[in-house]
């Protein structure tokens, strides 16, 4: 597992708030890891602008759609030609990529070192092609939860690259991820699949792939939990949905719920409810976190309605705006 670093001590502006056609938000800071992290889960990535240090968030933004990643023919072919190994050698694809003959080269020592710590802290990755023992080309970038951030690629063989790409998309696949972004389409990346996305649906897609898992227990018969479900779904949240009357919780998950939420035990219970009556249950019933648990184990029909966990984090979302707080 990545390892969290110290957090990030500036106040990114929003990525939608670039001004002119250079897509710029913030210029400054620094490339502390806790910086970058905060900066990518913002959608900024830092290159220079001049000599200083600059936050970008194109607009529009490119990325490659897994699920439409393009193998010609000629591609399929180069595949068989290369050895493909991930993260071996990190700092020799960061090193490639950073070739100061290259034209528009940016990467200089103090990104190498910045991306190096990152990747030495499980964050940054490299995806290599080697041919005849010999690194050919390859890419690195920054993974964070289902999102990965492609950097810069390489080739010294040709097709070296392209067979990076294509293997990171693979892998991607395999490894759940969600959206793989490339910062502008060039023509290059165009070939293999890439497309343009707006600020807007870059944020949502983002947003989507860097959130932590999002539950929710809920009754399709109760409007205040269709509408929490229904706020989930336009931000883009695939969240696990429990029917907890048909599968419902034991101790050990109700009392999760109880550690996670800030309300007292007894808000988990609708103790106004005629079911809550039917069952022959008082207030006097549920005032202790062991009493709730008790009268929720025998009567789930009786629990408050929706419960949506992020992560760790829960809220009862009677005000089912109230899941904005966990995802914002």
């Amino acid at each position: 597992m990545p390892v969290e670093p110290p957090p990030c001590v500036w106040d990114f502006p929003d990525a939608d708030s670039s001004v002119g056609a250079d897509d710029i938000v913030a210029v400054g800071a620094d490339l502390e890891p806790g910086t970058l992290l905060a900066a990518y889960r913002r959608g900024l990535f830092p290159m220079y602008s001049g000599s200083s240090l600059a936050w970008w968030s194109p607009d529009p933004r490119g990325i490659v759609p897994l699920d439409g990643f393009r193998r010609s023919r000629s591609l399929r072919r180069a595949v068989d030609r290369f050895e493909l190994r991930v993260n071996t050698v990190f700092v020799d694809v960061i090193l490639g990529c950073a070739n100061p003959r290259r034209p528009h080269g940016w990467i200089d020592g103090t990104f190498v070192d910045a991306y190096t710590r990152l990747h030495e802290l499980g964050w940054a990755h490299s995806v290599e092609t080697w041919q005849g023992g010999v690194l050919a080309g390859g890419l690195y970038g920054v993974r964070i939860g289902r999102f990965f951030a492609g950097e810069s690629m390489f080739h010294r063989v040709t097709d070296a690259s392209k067979v990076a790409c294509w293997a990171t998309v693979e892998l991607l696949k395999l490894d759940g991820a969600t959206l793989f972004d490339v910062q502008w389409t060039t023509p290059h990346l165009r070939k293999l699949g890439a497309i343009d996305v707006g600020p807007a649906e870059y944020l949502r897609l983002l947003g989507s792939a860097t959130m932590e898992p999002v539950q929710i227990f809920h009754n399709p018969s109760c409007s205040k939990s269709r509408g929490a479900l229904e706020i989930l779904t336009r931000r883009g949240v695939d969240a696990h949905v429990v029917r907890y009357l048909d599968a419902p919780p034991d101790r050990a998950t109700l009392g999760r719920i109880l550690d996670a939420i800030d309300d007292d035990p007894i808000a988990l219970v609708r103790n106004g409810d005629d079911k809550f009556k039917a069952a022959g249950l008082t207030k006097s019933d549920v005032q202790t976190r062991a009493q709730v648990i008790e009268v929720l184990l025998k009567h789930p029909e009786v629990m408050e309605r929706p419960v949506v966990f992020v992560g760790d984090r829960a809220v009862i979302a009677r005000q089912p705006e109230k899941v904005l707080d966990l995802l914002d």
